[in-house]
C-alpha cells in the first residue's frame, strides 16, 4: 500500500514569538516535499494546500489526502504575513513534519519579519543643571522558540548617553531630535531610561513593540 493516501486533520496556531503575539491574517501553507533519490540532498517542495489565520492566529486543514510513500513528507510554513513574503527550508528540513493519518496540533513561528525603529528625543536636557544626565538603552528581548523551547537571545539595540558636566559648555540641543530610521526585526524591545533632572534621579523601564511593515517611533521625553 505504498501509494495510498491518508486523511489528515491539522489544527494550526501561527505566532510571532518575537512579539509574543498570534500571527493574524497570515497565509499558512501545507508543503509537500518529494525527495529526489535515496541519498540525494535535493528535494522538490510544492504548496499542497493553504489557509489564512483568524485573529487568534489559528486555522485548520481538514481531511487532507496526503501520500504515504517514503519519498514524501509534509510540513507547515507561513508564506505571507503582514505583507511580507517568508521563505522556508526545503532540502535541509529535518523536523516538524506532519504525522500522516492523525489529528494533530502544530505551532509555527513567523518571527523574522521586518519593521522600522525611529528614536525621538524631546527637550533634551532642557531645563537642566550641572550634574544632570540622560541615559537611554533600547535593547531586544529574548523569547522562547516554540519549535523546541530554546531561548532565542536578544542583543544589540540603541544606546544614548547625554551628560551635563561642563558649566562652560551648557547643553543646547534643538527641541526635537529624530534619529535616522533603523530597520530591525519585528519584536519586543526593552526601553530603559535613567534621568537625573534638576538633581532628581528617576528610572523607567518598559516594553515597546516593533510591528511588521510599520515604522514605530520610540519617544524619549526629558
Amino acid at each position: 500500500m505504498m501509494g495510498c493516501k491518508r486523511g489528515t486533520n491539522i489544527k494550526v496556531k501561527a505566532v510571532i514569538a518575537a512579539l509574543d503575539e498570534p500571527c493574524r491574517d497570515c497565509k499558512v501553507v501545507l508543503v509537500e516535499r518529494k525527495e529526489n533519490g535515496l541519498f540525494s540532498s535535493n528535494a522538490q517542495c510544492n504548496a499542497f494546500a493553504s489557509a489564512t489565520t483568524d485573529n487568534n492566529g489559528e486555522c485548520s486543514f481538514d481531511k487532507e489526502r496526503l501520500k504515504t510513500r517514503n519519498s514524501y513528507d509534509y510540513f507547515l510554513t507561513v508564506s505571507n504575513a503582514y505583507g511580507q513574503q517568508l521563505s522556508s527550508t526545503c532540502s535541509g528540513k529535518t523536523s516538524g513534519f506532519i504525522k500522516l493519518g492523525e489529528s494533530q496540533e502544530q505551532t509555527i513561528d513567523a518571527s523574522g519579519l521586518n519593521g522600522t525603529l525611529v528614536v525621538q528625543y524631546n527637550n533634551l536636557l532642557n531645563p537642566s543643571q550641572m550634574g544632570d544626565s540622560l541615559i537611554v538603552s533600547i535593547s531586544t528581548i529574548s523569547y522562547l522558540n516554540p519549535k523546541d523551547g530554546s531561548i532565542v537571545q536578544g542583543g544589540g539595540g540603541v544606546f544614548g548617553g547625554f551628560p551635563f558636566y561642563n558649566p562652560n559648555n551648557p547643553p543646547n540641543y534643538p527641541p526635537t531630535i529624530v534619529l535616522d530610521p533603523k530597520q530591525t526585526k519585528a519584536q519586543r524591545l526593552q526601553r530603559y531610561v535613567r534621568r537625573r533632572k534638576m538633581g532628581v534621579m528617576s528610572v523607567k523601564v518598559d516594553t515597546v513593540k516593533i510591528y511588521p511593515n510599520q515604522t514605530t517611533t520610540v519617544v524619549i521625553d526629558w
